[in-house]
């Protein structure tokens, strides 16, 4: 277990669902929201495990070589990338295996939903922050017009000439940044709540236990800590590969950003609970409106614009690694979807039956000319559709929590929990070659026993 690894998925995890964690902490409380955020990174961690588990139990099966085959072309030419795609490419495979072609156009539009999802949540999160720094440089106050301009700028100046590129290793030097970043922005918060610390009276502010508040924050709790497209990357990073030693990286990296999260929404919230303080020690400021967005919650400052600044810069920058994948998946759905048969290999799927595969690639055609397969028309075509369509409806939802809310409980859910474990029970063998092979058939009823037992409540997040 390598410490490299561990940061770079914890650096993956780590996202816009950071400034919503004091608002979460409002709504159910620090008790309960402390209670959930550890439950869901226990989930998580299980719903990990089935999906590397049932993608170590099918590998042998008649698709293999096709994922072998987008695999290294995806991280001999595009490594920054390959993590998102590995995630599809074998949870595309593993879900035909275990459920067909259904299952697998089933899971295609998961996935695309869910990076449409997270696109839709850049823009509303740089609609928040990039209007009030227009407003502070310009001095005029902030209105939905300055709102909408701002996003139509950022789309068209920024989001879409980024997306247009097909090569964007160059943006790599941005993870060193990002940690940088969020560093500062955890000793930020923590600055601003040092008048409620110090004063000690932040507890008659608060709220400890607030079941209220707990299905509306749930989905937003239950995604700040999915990591499921990026487990298979850091796997096949191992220098000895194996499930233990990747279920260590997966608990490591996740119990780093939960102690984040506890951190921001602690914090976060303690600094904005209670009447400021003036000059003078009187308190007789009201609490600034605590919403999704806590970096709205605060007065404006140097550091406070500067800290804006930065999270639209790297929101905007971050865009092309999540169009890619999607814009990949949409072209597979939409122009790829080549059934047949291979003659030369055969398999057996989950329940004895021959299994047939869904080519991805045009017959005769390379990993290469896979990547390079989507004309320049069509290319350019799903870029401005994607952009286009993400920020239609960001207008629509201009709230984050509400944004990931809707992504946690639907599409989110879907793809990052129920997936894993459907996809496990599913190809999780019961004969005894496999129990011999992959640990004794102790080992694997215990597994598929957990897996059913945690389905409900996978369901349920």
């Amino acid at each position: 277990m390598g410490l490299g690894q561990i940061m770079t998925l914890a650096n993956s995890i780590i996202g816009v669902s950071v400034l919503a964690m004091p608002f979460c902490f409002k709504q159910c409380g620090i008790i309960l929201s402390i209670l959930v955020l550890f439950l869901s990174s226990i989930m998580t961690r299980l719903a990990c495990h089935f999906l590397l588990k049932a993608a170590v139990l099918a590998r042998r099966r008649n698709y293999e070589f096709l994922g072998e085959l987008f695999t290294k072309c995806i991280v001999r030419n595009y490594p920054l990338l390959q993590n998102k795609v590995i995630y599809l490419i074998l949870v595309y495979f593993s879900a035909f295996h275990a459920f067909g072609p259904k299952g697998k156009l089933m899971v295609e539009l998961c996935i695309i939903g869910f990076l449409f999802g997270t696109c839709i949540a850049f823009f509303v999160v740089m609609g928040d922050l990039g209007p009030a720094i227009i407003s502070e440089m310009l001095d005029v106050n902030k209105s939905p017009s300055i709102r909408s301009s701002v996003l139509i700028g950022l789309a068209l100046l920024v989001v879409l000439p980024l997306g247009l590129l097909r090569n964007v290793d160059s943006l790599s030097s941005l993870c060193t940044a990002t940690i940088l970043f969020y560093f500062f922005l955890v000793l930020k918060i923590m600055s601003e709540a040092t008048t409620h610390l110090l004063a000690g009276d932040w507890l008659q502010y608060v709220h400890l236990w607030r079941p209220a508040g707990i299905l509306q924050c749930i989905p937003i709790f239950a995604m700040a800590l999915s990591c499921q497209t990026q487990v298979f990357e850091i796997y096949e990073s191992l220098p000895d590969p194996s499930l233990p030693k990747m279920n260590e990286v997966v608990r490591a990296a996740v119990n780093i950003c939960t102690g984040v999260y506890v951190c921001m929404g602690f914090f976060g919230y303690v600094a904005v609970c209670g009447p400021s303080t003036s000059i003078l020690g009187e308190k007789s400021l009201p609490p600034p409106p605590l919403t999704g967005n806590i970096l709205m919650s605060f007065p404006s400052s140097f550091s406070m614009q500067a800290i804006k600044l930065f999270f639209v810069a790297s929101i905007a920058c971050s865009f092309p690694l999540v169009i890619f994948p999607c814009r990949a998946s949409l072209h597979s759905l939409l122009y790829r979807r080549v059934p047949h048969h291979e003659s030369g290999v055969s398999g057996s799927g989950a329940g004895g039956g021959s299994a047939s595969t869904v080519s991805l690639l045009p017959p005769g055609s390379s990993g290469t000319q896979a990547l390079e397969r989507i004309p320049e028309r069509r290319f350019r075509l799903l870029t401005i559709l994607l952009v286009a369509g993400s920020l239609a409806i960001a207008f629509a939802l201009p709230d984050i929590e509400l944004v990931l809310g809707l992504v946690g409980s639907s599409i989110g859910t879907i793809t990052c929990l129920l997936l894993p474990a459907l996809c496990f029970l599913k190809v999780a063998p019961s004969h005894p070659y496999h129990h011999s092979r992959y640990g004794g058939g102790k080992g694997v009823t215990a597994e598929r026993l957990l897996a059913q037992v945690c389905l409900p409540f996978f369901y349920y997040k």
